[in-house]
């Protein structure tokens, strides 16, 4: 377990406990879609396979994101693909509607930046993020990420494609 700086959010490995949170955040067509995803329906047994895969995979790291106060799930953050040779990785972050706004996705990449450093010798971070989500947009270029291309036209949802942004932090 790890504690954020401010003492407010913690990154944990899953609990069975979960389970019905994560499977929430899997079945939510608008966070999907922000998330570059098509929304599709996610059994329980499905989004168990989904963290099994991540977690036995040696080149991924997932943790979800808790309340520290009350241990309340908020979000889960992965870094996958993960080149122990180059030093980089691809992350995901994903937080609930209800804790949006809360600081625990800033809290969270910066932990898992500082993790990714110390235990795996990382030194850069790359993400994909819609352009038209402009809370995430701005969540990043505020951490450090900074906008190296853009995907023209690459994700399509709601009859038409959209631009995707690519963004990297040197850690």
């Amino acid at each position: 377990m790890i504690k954020s700086s401010d003492g407010r959010t913690l990154l944990r490995e899953p609990r069975a406990e979960d389970a019905y949170a994560l499977q929430e955040l899997r079945n939510d067509l608008e966070l999907q879609t922000s998330l570059l995803s098509l929304g599709r329906p996610n059994p329980a047994e499905k989004v168990r396979g989904w963290v099994e895969a991540i977690h036995n995979d040696p080149a991924s790291v997932f943790f979800v994101i808790a309340c520290a106060g009350d241990g309340r799930f908020v979000g889960f953050i992965q870094v996958r693909a993960m080149d122990f040779v180059h030093g980089h990785g691809t992350v995901g972050l994903a937080i609930g509607q209800a804790s949006r706004g809360s600081g625990h996705g800033g809290n969270a990449l910066r932990m898992v930046e500082e993790y990714l450093i110390s235990t795996f010798g990382l030194r850069k971070l790359l993400l994909n993020v819609a352009s038209a989500n402009e809370n995430a947009v701005r969540l990043y270029l505020k951490l450090g990420y900074r906008e190296v291309g853009i995907l023209k036209e690459h994700f399509f949802n709601k009859g038409a494609f959209h631009d995707v942004k690519i963004m990297e932090k040197i850690l």
